[in-house]
């Protein structure tokens, strides 16, 4: 339920909407799709044992989060407003508009940013990537 949480997130934020409408895609964009646009995967899951910081026994799980773009300043600008919204996240998402089902987010980290060059696509795409470290309870 992260994965529909967290499109959730995504698309229903008024800033990312306006620079990638529903262009949100699980794992790979359709071929020949409009840009800008963000795919998201989840790369990794592990449980984060109790600490004396903060609850216990929350699952935590790595998403990619990736902004394609025509230029380096539109990938740039999508993938900003990504961390806008996911960054300073901590709260209830209720799934499907429904509040008897939802996913309550603890915290949300940044582990990794990388600029890429797609070249071997045409026309050639520029890529923000960024790993988001998501602790959750559903």
């Amino acid at each position: 339920m992260i994965e529909q949480a967290l499109y959730r997130l995504l698309s229903t934020n008024s800033n990312v909407l306006a620079l990638v409408s529903t262009r949100i895609y699980p794992s790979i964009a359709p071929q020949n799709a409009a840009r800008p646009y963000v795919i998201y995967q989840q790369i990794t899951e592990q449980d984060i044992a109790k600490n004396n910081d903060g609850p216990g026994n929350l699952p935590a799980v790595t998403f990619q989060l990736d902004a394609y773009a025509e230029t380096y300043a539109a990938a740039r600008q999508v993938a900003s407003a990504v961390r806008a919204l996911l960054r300073p996240f901590r709260g209830a998402v209720d799934l499907a508009g429904s509040p008897t089902v939802s996913v309550r987010i603890a915290g949300v980290t940044i582990v990794r940013t990388t600029d890429f060059n797609e070249t071997d696509v045409t026309p050639k795409l520029h890529r923000v990537s960024r790993d988001y470290r998501i602790l959750y309870a559903e």
